[in-house]
């Protein structure tokens, strides 16, 4: 399953014992040109797993950069984050990133989330029609990050960009990107379809693998 990322950038707040607080996300522009409704957010997955990875390492075989414990849950207009970081004796880099941390050199959050429901904002709703709204999105974890020095990290919110790409292509929202930026497999899209639709996206041509979401994706 793909997923994407946003990055926030705020003020590690400590609640003492290796426990920290941070704002993960809230509806202020990205530096993409996107908002993610805070009403939109599905957590009781997260619930279910909560833990917070260092620069979304999940799946590199080396438990070590699962850091912690975590919780998230919406207060007011923003998404919150709580992770307890694990002890030194079973976790080295969860204690560096604790004193990191208390010093300042890291306090870069970052969400990865599956987006079910997205749209150009609607006028006259109050949104801007030049903003991508993600208005319904699963949270699947969430990191610390040490932006812009981890490449993987950056790597992994290009995803983003080129979500966007693909949805403003399948829109004519905007000028079309460079071909350049699409990633084609030897997978065809199915039959008939014409490229950059909707049916286009959910096939393995798209790099985001958007067959993956469900029915539920408003593009336009």
């Amino acid at each position: 399953m793909e997923r994407l990322t946003q990055f926030s950038t705020t003020r590690a707040e400590s609640l003492g014992d290796r426990k920290w607080r941070f704002i993960i996300s809230n509806e202020t522009l990205d530096r993409h040109g996107t908002v993610i409704k805070m009403g939109g957010w599905r957590l009781d997955n997260y619930a279910e797993n909560g833990i917070v990875a260092y620069g979304h390492n999940t799946n590199t075989g080396n438990p070590d950069f699962i850091i912690g414990k975590g919780i998230a849950y919406i207060d007011k207009k923003n998404l919150v984050g709580e992770v307890e970081l694990e002890p030194q004796d079973i976790n080295e880099l969860a204690y560096t990133i604790d004193k990191k941390l208390d010093f300042g050199t890291l306090r870069t959050t970052s969400v990865g989330f599956m987006p079910y429901s997205w749209s150009w904002g609607i006028e006259k709703d109050g949104e801007d029609p030049n903003i991508l709204y993600f208005r319904d999105q699963d949270l699947l974890e969430w990191s610390i990050v040490d932006i812009p020095s981890n490449p993987s990290a950056t790597m992994i919110d290009r995803s983003l960009s080129e979500f966007i790409s693909k949805v403003r292509t399948a829109s004519g929202h905007l000028p079309p990107p460079e071909t350049k930026e699409v990633t084609e497999t030897t997978d065809p899209p199915p039959v008939g379809a014409d490229p950059y639709t909707t049916e286009y996206l959910r096939s393995k041509h798209c790099i985001l693998k958007l067959k993956t979401l469900n029915t539920h994706e408003t593009i336009g």
